[in-house]
């Protein structure tokens, strides 16, 4: 009994020398150390492990309890932007800039709707026919009137006098009397005949003129008049035309005199809006017109176009262009009989 209480004794006295007597003050556990006494630096149980969390585009690796942090950000993987979306970055969904604007085709057109698609992203839009759109679309290009059909009209206009062109931006211009004159464009209605579809317009300038486009066959005509469009191998002629022409030789004269003319009174210029400037003897402006039938392959082997020049008078003279492999030469034919050959000038 005796030993047991002096047992009891020595186990106190351990208990009260080893204990620190503090009232612990604890700091929670974290990533480095252990819970731990503020006061006395006690610690219980372990440092906790690292919650790591990606690294993104703007922060590299980092423990979400201590703010650790390893590596480097990510560099942005950015994605082109679209017609719905700016450019964005495929890891953390920042964008910079704005969406692209639709690149639509041209307009394809149906008898009274008209649709065109977004080249980028294939989204189709489709709106109500504008025929004035359509026409001078469909129209767009030089247009040579080759035939004069009615008597009264020939006293207006002269035998093939006027062309029209309808630009790309929709403006329209009429050839006529060696003036330029601005038309405008109203549609009036779609008929149908024999299968055929007739678009009827009508030009308003000084003149108006009451029209027709057939898109089956590609005419173009009115009750007095008929357009030919200008084809590439007529437009061809027309770059090798264009420029100044001088005198090379006179011949079939009746006067033999003429054949030494001052030749600096002998020239003639074309321009590509189908007018020229002629100074043969006296000064001439007008109007060349061509016709895609009248270009030939005389027995020679020479490829020939016949062209007529129009003054403000209708004075006309017919003019062939001659073209074989070793040479170009221009070739008047005039009311005196005589005949002029031009060559372009370096």
């Amino acid at each position: 009994m005796r030993k047991f209480s002096v047992l009891i004794i020595l186990l106190l006295a351990c208990l009260l020398f080893t204990a620190c007597g503090c009232e612990h003050q604890w700091t929670d556990a974290d990533c480095l150390s252990p819970k731990t006494c503020a006061l006395c630096g006690e610690t219980e149980g372990y440092a906790l492990s690292h919650q790591w969390l990606n690294a993104d585009c703007t922060a590299p690796k980092t423990c979400s309890l201590c703010g650790l942090s390893e590596g480097e950000a990510l560099s942005h993987i950015w994605v082109d932007a679209s017609c719905s979306t700016p450019e964005a970055c495929s890891i953390c969904g920042i964008t910079q800039g704005d969406k692209l604007e639709h690149t639509y085709s041209d307009w394809s057109f149906d008898v009274d709707t008209m649709s065109r698609s977004c080249t980028l992203c294939g989204e189709t839009e489709t709106t109500a026919m504008d025929y004035i759109l359509y026409l001078t679309t469909s129209l767009q290009g030089r247009w040579d009137c080759v035939e004069v059909l009615d008597e009264l009209a020939y006293n207006v206009f002269g035998p093939q006098v006027p062309f029209l062109e309808f630009s790309a931006d929709g403006s329209i211009r009429f050839f006529e009397d060696n003036e330029i004159i601005a038309v405008t464009m109203e549609f009036i209605e779609l008929e149908e005949y024999d299968g055929k579809k007739y678009y009827h317009f009508l030009l308003s300038g000084d003149k108006v003129i009451d029209l027709w486009y057939v898109p089956e066959d590609d005419s173009l005509f009115s009750l007095f008049l008929e357009f030919e469009r200008l084809g590439d191998e007529i437009e061809g002629y027309i770059e090798i035309l264009t420029g100044k022409w001088v005198i090379d030789k006179v011949s079939y004269v009746f006067d033999e005199s003429r054949k030494n003319l001052d030749r600096s009174e002998y020239s003639v210029e074309f321009y590509e809006d189908g007018s020229f400037t002629a100074l043969l003897d006296i000064r001439i402006d007008g109007a060349w017109s061509i016709l895609r039938e009248d270009i030939i392959t005389d027995k020679y082997g020479t490829s020939v176009l016949l062209f007529t020049l129009y003054d403000g008078d209708y004075y006309n003279t017919t003019v062939y262009l001659g073209i074989t492999e070793e040479k170009t030469e221009l070739g008047f034919t005039r009311s005196t009989k005589e005949q002029v050959i031009f060559v372009k000038e370096n």
